[in-house]
């Protein structure tokens, strides 16, 4: 349940120390282990990168939020 969960909240942009308290992680470490990416996430971040529409975010800042 956290899994989807997570995903879900990171999807709808809410911000990773929220999605980290509401699913009870206390460090990074656990929410790159249940936050998993898909097929779904890297298509979403390469059209997000092709339109521009990042946010001034690099690709590295993506890529380390993505886990």
């Amino acid at each position: 349940m956290r899994v989807g969960a997570a995903r879900n909240l990171i999807r709808a942009g809410v911000p990773q120390h929220v999605v980290m308290k509401l699913c009870g992680w206390k460090t990074d470490a656990m929410f790159r282990r249940y936050a998993i990416v898909d097929e779904r996430d890297l298509r979403e971040a390469v059209e997000l990168l092709a339109k521009g529409k990042m946010g001034g975010q690099s690709v590295k800042q993506l890529a380390k939020a993505m886990g």
